[in-house]
């Protein structure tokens, strides 16, 4: 697919410029989910893009996202349990920067990021309509992989944190 024409971009220095010219990007994606005996549930995602200005739009050539969980019930079914794990790759690219301030993405001089797995544990107990989340992201940093994996040139990417979450539906 071509991107539209015109499309704007910050620098380095922060300030706005133009492209005329097109930006040509092909995306190949494919998803496969596979249940293995009702014990458990594999899901993988893999990707592969290109893009005709890596100068411009710089994203990784390959993606890879993998889960694979397992649901069953307790107490004669009012307590459904969903547990799994999942994890993500990526190829390494030139990255782009991040301003926290603009909320936007500028172009830096070349830094090359990625190669790392991001791997997240999570499990959901649901209860009639409300679910709890519990769900510890970015379990790999540290001990698989280094402290030294960015989201964008400069910007760390975060520490292992447990999330929890909350979600009660009211119906009449």
């Amino acid at each position: 697919s071509w991107l539209n024409e015109g499309l704007l971009f910050i620098d380095s220095t922060l300030r706005p410029f133009q492209v005329d010219d097109p930006i040509g990007l092909i995306q190949l994606k494919w998803t496969v989910e596979q249940k293995v005996k009702n014990w458990f549930t594999y899901r993988q995602t893999l990707a592969a893009q290109q893009i005709s200005r890596p100068d411009l739009l710089r994203l990784p050539a390959y993606m890879v996202d993998t889960e694979i969980f397992t649901r069953f019930y307790l107490f004669r079914k009012n307590l459904g349990i969903l547990l799994g794990m999942g994890a993500v790759w990526f190829s390494k690219f030139d990255a782009m920067g991040y301003s926290p301030v603009l909320g936007t993405f500028y172009l830096t001089p070349p830094n090359t990021i990625g190669n790392t797995v991001l791997a997240d544990a999570f499990i959901h107990f649901q209860i009639k309509s409300a679910v709890i989340t519990l769900r510890y992201e970015n379990a790999t940093a540290g001990w698989l992989t280094p402290y030294t994996y960015f989201a964008a040139d400069g910007y760390p990417m975060a520490d292992p944190v447990l999330r929890v979450g909350i979600l009660w539906r009211f119906f009449n």
